[in-house]
């Protein structure tokens, strides 16, 4: 028994044994590789990684060079370069160039400050690869732009509105690097934005309007406002604006299409109001039209309606189809109307 647990013990240390030695061998691989890329690090790298241009104005194109240093003992090649922001390019045919040891590569940049105001930054990374490593050195540019003039805002959501409604928003135009500038009324590519003038003493006040169309679905209306100015800098400035109208009542389909083949009974309307609401009648060419409610008790308050006509009416000259609805208001219930356009194929 005794010789039994002497060699369990034996085993035992053995096993501890080889942990440990597997545990420092872990170790040191992990120092020579932390040891190999710090070297690698140290050789290959930018002498310079920062460029600060101090101020600019808008719409100018900076232009510096990164001096890239290859201090290792082998040759290195740039796998790849790129940029963090639009405004900022580089040379694409740098790819592939080898740099000796020793030696040293110029990388051109070139920013362009755009329509952009205040601080700036953007950065350049190089991909560069040798014969056993491989690593992204990156050299920033940061500077200040200094504005012609100030939009304020520059982006203007009207939110939610309703079918029918306006509202309005203020934009300022002041002048900041020049002493004036002049401003001129836009022209918009969506008609139900409008845009008026006011000059004030020292800056020019634009009034947008969004006048919410009377639709029967929900829809998002968006337009880019761009004034003409004064600036050779900054010829145009760009605000821009959006809107979503939602109706209390949405339907679907917006349009009734008939074809040949076609007539009202063979379409199924779908109505979502906002409140609990009930259908009271459908008419068409002052005609009462018989309908059945998908699924649902017609004499109940809800949110959605599934409607299919029972008969099928004479059009004649009518264009829409008018639905009506009663709808919960508080404590009181309120009439509502909501009419599809009818378009005979």
């Amino acid at each position: 028994m005794a010789k039994l647990k002497s060699r369990g013990i034996f085993y035992v240390c053995l096993f501890c044994g080889a942990l440990t030695l597997l545990f420092i061998a872990v170790i040191i691989a992990r120092i020579h590789e932390n040891q190999r890329l710090q070297a690698f690090q140290k050789t290959v790298t930018f002498d310079k990684s920062a460029f600060d241009f101090g101020t600019a104005f808008q719409n100018e194109k900076i232009k510096h060079q990164f001096r890239l240093l290859n201090e290792s003992s082998n040759v290195v090649v740039i796998a790849g370069l790129r940029t963090t922001c639009s405004c900022t390019v580089t040379e694409t045919n740098m790819v592939g160039i080898k740099v000796p040891p020793q030696g040293s590569l110029l990388i051109p940049v070139t920013y362009n400050t755009g329509d952009r105001d205040g601080e700036v930054s953007s950065a350049v990374m190089v991909l560069v690869l040798s014969k056993d490593s491989r690593y992204n050195l990156e050299a920033s540019i940061r500077g200040n732009v200094l504005s012609d003039f100030v939009i304020d805002p520059i982006f203007i959501d009207f939110g939610i509105v309703k079918p029918g409604e306006t509202m309005s928003r203020i934009i300022s135009f002041r002048p900041k690097a020049v002493k004036c500038v002049s401003i001129d009324k836009p022209k918009t590519t969506n008609q139900f934005f409008t845009v008026s003038l006011k000059q004030e003493t020292n800056f020019t006040q634009a009034t947008v309007s969004f006048n919410a169309p009377a639709i029967p679905r929900k829809q998002t209306l968006s337009d880019l406002l761009q004034f003409p100015t004064s600036s050779e800098r900054v010829p145009l400035a760009k605000v821009f604006v959006r809107g979503e109208v939602v109706p209390d009542i949405e339907i679907t389909p917006d349009t009734a299409i008939l074809t040949p083949n076609t007539d009202l009974q063979n379409i199924e309307f779908s109505l979502r109001t906002k409140q609990p609401s009930r259908l009271l009648e459908i008419n068409v060419n002052n005609s009462k039209l018989e309908f059945f409610e998908d699924g649902n008790n017609a004499k109940a308050f809800q949110l959605e309606h599934s409607i299919k006509l029972t008969n099928a009416p004479k059009i004649g000259n009518s264009t829409h189809i008018e639905f009506e609805l009663s709808v919960q208001n508080g404590t009181s219930n309120e009439t509502q109307f909501v009419s599809v356009p009818i378009r005979s194929l």
